[in-house]
């Protein structure tokens, strides 16, 4: 059971933990985790979607970092 006042932080660690999201990457340098099947289908000219969320850091100034 997940409590209802989690943290951010904790929040993103028990969805880690349990695979429901990859390690924490930046896409201008690192690119969008994909999986082997996705791999061979952008190869093979396919086309895929990667639903993607950001994360504020702080959310009222949510500058370069």
């Amino acid at each position: 059971m997940i409590k209802k006042d989690l943290s951010l932080m904790d929040w993103l660690k028990y969805g880690y933990e349990r695979g429901y999201c990859s390690d924490v990457v930046c896409e201008m340098h690192d690119g969008v985790p994909m999986t082997d099947q996705e791999m061979i289908c952008l190869e093979e000219d396919g086309e895929i979607c990667i639903p993607v969320m950001r994360v504020w850091v702080d959310r009222d100034h949510p500058e370069c970092h």
